[in-house]
């Protein structure tokens, strides 16, 4: 597999994983509640999600665990895909910062990142046991993990919250 197309399936994957950071990613002045239109799928769909404002103050910090979460999938999507150590480590980060999502989520969709982070924890266990080379997220095991029907409901679940709850 070429380089290109490594590239493309870590992008594909760090895509995936943003469905959990949906929450916009903006400055740290809580007065000043950023928008973010994050991609929600390969076919290229969008959420468009501002930070926790006023409205939201229940779920402020779920919301604003979706902030961080999502800064972590972006630095994946940046990561080289023949740098091995910098894509486990830019990993890594990501699912501390889902961890502390997880540990957040309110009742309401806590089932759902549950299986969001099976999703994720599939992908973190084939890209470890390959070496962390990112050509192994074009294989057909990652691509079962990425278009599972259960993932993408557990998705539209999150999305919906997080319009409803993070100000959208």
């Amino acid at each position: 597999m070429s380089l290109r197309h490594s590239r493309a399936a870590l992008v594909a994957a760090a895509t995936v994983l943003s469905v959990l950071g949906l929450a916009a990613c903006g400055d740290d002045d809580a007065s000043a509640p950023a928008a973010s239109s994050v991609p929600t799928s390969e076919a290229g769909s969008s959420t468009t999600v501002a930070a926790a404002g006023p409205d939201s103050l229940e779920h402020a910090e779920f919301c604003a665990s979706l902030v961080r979460l999502q800064d972590a999938s972006a630095r994946i999507a940046n990561v080289s895909s023949d740098d091995p150590q910098a894509l486990e480590a830019s990993w890594r980060a990501y699912l501390d910062a889902e961890a502390q999502t997880e540990a957040l989520a309110p009742p309401e969709v806590k089932a759902a990142i549950a299986t969001l982070v099976g999703g994720t924890d599939a992908i973190s266990g084939l890209l470890a046991a390959n070496g962390w080379d990112a050509t192994v997220l074009s294989s057909p095991e990652a691509r079962q993990v990425l278009t599972d029907p259960a993932m993408t409901s557990a998705q539209g679940e999150v999305n919906d919250f997080v319009a409803s709850s993070c100000g959208a």
